[in-house]
């Protein structure tokens, strides 16, 4: 139930999420010495002003408070639940300004705090103004959310862009898709999507949702793969495809399938990118240190570019791979969705401007386990970073 009017509500959190956010280029040193204590009353007493105590909304932001709380002046542990509380107060701004009412039928007036100044026009256009600045948009796919989700984990080691990104989730329209939306600069806006399903048919549908909707000017899909042993690829290892293809298509007669390779190339531009990161000599220790307490590989983290393939089902067998490569003897890994989301991209004009980056797991034998599958998508995601850098500054230098 609405309880105050809509732009003393929207000018509330907006003071709120201005109290909590430091000046873009700070650091770690302005959360230090941020005013913790009166900062969580301040916003735990204007949370109740606009939501209700027995709300779903000022409960989820209630618990947020008590776990930052709860740490103390360990800074470090405080920063990803900052990160999800301004996301969600971002959030729940929107939702207001779209679907709340002024109509006093519509909010109870008895709970109308009386110490409040209505927030000015010029106050709330200002807001509105800065939350509809047009940015160029890039999108970023994973078949799965387990994926996903370590694009907004991880903890960025490039200045590019903000320390703790600040995420609000969405629905494509005309899909039951979620997708996640942050600001990464003035200029720039990352979208999230994934289908949360592996395949190609559920990657090609959804990248080309998310391709029309956003019109993006960059395209990247991350993930886990299985890799070709023969070739040098060790688990851990970063595959950036050359281009990929799907091999297992064509016609069956009586007696024989005859093939019909169906490939998509990536510009090469990222292969050159993806190797000077990889050349950097910080480049398998930067990927190392800054992992998650995961099992790792046993190999020192290395980047290949080659050509990947796509199957139609989950490789856990060794013969998949030496059919794949008995189509492309070149070929470097095997996964399910690569094809899909670089044949997306071409139909929507993006064929330039997409690439993908995945991380081995297995290589796609009846030994394929699971073991350094969290390590291999927090190295996706990191990677990616990486390039989405080089992509976006000219003279980027190096990226770690």
């Amino acid at each position: 139930m609405q309880r105050i009017p809509k732009e003393n509500a929207i000018d509330l959190i907006n003071r709120s999420i201005e109290d909590a956010t430091p000046l873009p280029k700070s650091g770690r040193e302005a959360y230090a010495f941020h005013p913790w204590e009166e900062w969580i009353q301040t916003l735990r007493t204007r949370a109740r002003e606009v939501f209700a105590a027995d709300s779903d909304q000022f409960k989820q932001i209630a618990s947020l408070l008590t776990e930052i709380e709860g740490y103390r002046n360990e800074v470090a542990g405080r920063l990803p639940l900052l990160g999800r509380l301004l996301a969600i107060l971002r959030a729940y701004a929107k939702e207001i300004q779209e679907f709340w009412t002024d109509d006093a039928n519509h909010r109870h007036d008895d709970s109308v705090p009386t110490d409040i100044e209505p927030a000015t026009q010029r106050e709330v256009g200002v807001a509105q103004q800065a939350a509809d600045k047009p940015r160029n948009s890039i999108v970023v796919l994973a078949a799965l959310y387990e994926e996903l989700e370590k694009v907004f984990d991880d903890e960025r080691s490039t200045a590019r862009f903000p320390l703790q990104l600040s995420w609000s989730r969405h629905t494509l329209d005309g899909l039951k898709t979620r997708y996640w939306r942050t600001v990464l600069d003035e200029q720039h806006e990352l979208i999230a999507v994934t289908p949360d399903s592996m395949g190609l048919t559920e990657t090609a549908i959804v990248a080309t949702a998310a391709f029309k909707t956003f019109k993006p000017s960059l395209a990247a899909m991350i993930g886990i793969c299985a890799g070709r042993h023969d070739k040098g690829v060790r688990l851990g290892h970063i595959v950036v495809p050359t281009h990929a293809f799907h091999y297992q298509f064509g016609a069956r007669t009586e007696n024989e399938l005859k093939p019909e390779i169906r490939a998509e190339s990536v510009d090469s531009s990222f292969s050159t990118a993806a190797q000077s990161i990889s050349g950097h000599e910080s480049f398998p220790i930067w990927m190392n240190e800054k992992h998650p307490k995961a099992i790792r590989p046993k190999a020192r983290c290395e980047c290949h570019v080659g050509p990947m393939a796509s199957s139609d089902y989950v490789a856990k067998w060794d013969e998949l791979i030496k059919h794949a490569a008995n189509m492309d003897r070149k070929v470097i890994g095997i996964d399910m969705e690569s094809y899909a989301f670089l044949r997306a991209a071409k139909q929507c004009g993006l064929a330039r401007e997409s690439f993908i980056v995945k991380c081995v797991t297995d290589y796609a034998d009846k030994d394929k386990d699971d073991q350094i599958r969290e390590w291999a998508q927090v190295a996706a995601a990191r990677f990616f970073y990486s390039m989405l850098q080089r992509c976006l500054d000219d003279n980027a230098g190096t990226a770690f």
